[in-house]
């Protein structure tokens, strides 16, 4: 028989769940029954408790595409529902083990589901990706800390990103050693370049073994979107330790090389669209002003391509060349409209015979140039072969926005055998922002571009236009 004090111990209330709900009150038990079977009964009603913790018998999703509860008629472990993974679409759940999968849930047949106008409201979403090889990572991490060069995300958003890995971080005495990886935003691509601007981002990085299998990573498209600021960190102080890092079963540095996977989502404008029944999709303002300048972009291209009604020529006669002169006809009205300077000219007169002379840029740089005063845009191949010489022939013309687009590509592609004469273009047709890259790179890796045959003649030719006070300014010299 038990005492009064362990009956008053017990007595409490269990709640057993089947299809109705029934309480059993144990106190009552006790002082009626009090004899081993009802210990026994205790014992059995533990163990089915214990059971119905670990093992769930219904899995209730609820899909917020459809606005309403859906039941799942399947068993899924208590442990297996901790190990889903976050997916992008909240409608999706994937687990394995042999428990079902659901995915892609059809929308039910409901009045409200049948508007007669249905909007959609979402955020532009601006993926990039970069990666990070560590060569001779045993050297590199004897350092405090090591920074990646300098990477862009698209023309949209070129914001300018690095990467920081500190090889050996402590977090607090207790803890061992950590690798911590940060993600840093160094530069503002477009728009106010200001100290409080933020932008809206998200983040994953991951470490690569051998066979490009992302084998740690932290962070994820669906997380809560950080306001990002310029020379802010963004990352973990314990991203791995430094055990699990050169463990020979992780695989993450072999041959003395570590890969650091980074992806970056920068959250955009938010877009509407309507769908109106028996109509299609209805356009909203924005889209429709944008939809309107891309046909008449479209169309503008063509009439240029076409010499469709034109009124002016545009000699290419390069000195030297053995090739006969390149006419290119034009109309007067697009070149006085997009070109300040051209219209200035036709104002006092110039070109009464409507023809114009160019000697120093070949057919590639001034169709280049003619494309974009028609368009808005330059083709990427012509870009990408001729942007310098499209970035001093838009000087020429006075196109501010066409040399900005020419900088941006440039900067791109500075490299050590041309970091001094990308320096010297940008300081000679008056591009700030392109300098300022010039400049970081040259500083960066001074004494190798120091030893280039490049450097030597700008210096030689340009030494006393100034042209390096700036990098050495900035190099605290």
């Amino acid at each position: 028989m038990l005492s009064v004090p362990a009956v008053q111990f017990f007595s409490l209330k269990f709640f057993v769940f089947a299809k109705k709900n029934v309480v059993i009150d144990l106190e009552y038990f006790f002082y009626t029954l009090c004899s081993d079977e009802l210990i026994a009964f205790l014992v059995i009603l533990w163990i089915g408790y214990r059971v119905c913790e670990s093992r769930l018998n219904i899995l209730e999703v609820i899909s917020y595409r459809n606005m309403e509860r859906v039941r799942l008629p399947f068993v899924v472990s208590r442990r297996e529902l901790m190990r889903i993974p976050d997916c992008d679409n909240r409608d999706q759940v994937v687990e394995g083990r042999g428990a079902a999968a659901v995915a892609n849930l059809e929308p039910v047949d409901s009045p409200y589901m049948n508007a007669d106008i249905l909007g959609t409201t979402t955020i532009e979403c601006e993926p990039f990706t970069f990666l990070w090889t560590l060569n001779d990572y045993s050297k590199l991490s004897a350092l405090g800390e090591i920074w990646s060069a300098l990477f862009y995300g698209d023309s949209k958003n070129n914001h300018a990103w690095q990467l920081k890995v500190v090889p050996k971080q402590r977090a607090s005495p207790e803890e061992g050693e950590c690798l911590g990886v940060y993600l840093c935003l160094k530069e503002f691509g477009s728009g106010e370049n200001t100290y409080y601007r933020k932008i809206r981002a998200r983040y994953q990085i991951g470490l690569l073994d051998p066979d490009g299998k992302m084998s740690t990573s932290r962070g994820y498209r669906s997380m809560n979107a950080v306001e990002v600021m310029k020379n802010a960190l963004w990352g973990w102080d314990k991203f791995i330790s430094l055990g699990e890092l050169h463990s020979p079963y992780r695989r993450l540095v072999v041959n003395d090389v570590l890969r650091i996977h980074c992806t970056v989502w920068i959250e955009g404008q938010i877009t509407q669209s309507l769908t109106v029944k028996g109509r299609g999709v209805a356009l909203t303002k924005e889209e429709k002003v944008l939809k309107n300048r891309t046909i008449l972009a479209e169309e503008f291209g063509n009439m240029f391509k076409n010499s469709v009604g034109t009124d002016f020529e545009i000699l290419v006669d390069t000195p030297g060349g053995d090739q006969a002169v390149d006419v290119i006809r034009v109309h007067k009205a697009v070149l006085a409209a997009r070109s300040s300077k051209m219209a200035n000219s036709f104002a006092i007169g110039m070109y009464k015979d409507n023809r114009m002379t160019i000697t120093t840029f070949n057919r590639t740089t001034v169709s280049g140039m003619l494309e974009y005063l028609y368009t808005g845009s330059v083709d990427q191949a012509v870009m990408n072969e001729a942007a310098p010489d499209i970035l001093q022939i838009s000087e020429m013309f006075d196109l501010p926005e066409l040399k900005e687009e020419c900088a941006f590509q440039i900067s791109n592609h500075i490299e050590i055998q041309n970091a001094s004469e990308v320096l010297l273009l940008a300081h000679l047709y008056n591009t700030d922002w392109l300098k300022a890259q010039a400049v970081a790179f040259i500083n960066k890796h001074k004494e190798a571009v120091m030893k280039t045959q490049s450097f030597r003649e700008v210096l030689t030719r340009h030494r006393s236009s100034g042209i390096f006070a700036d990098l050495f300014v900035a190099d605290g010299v």
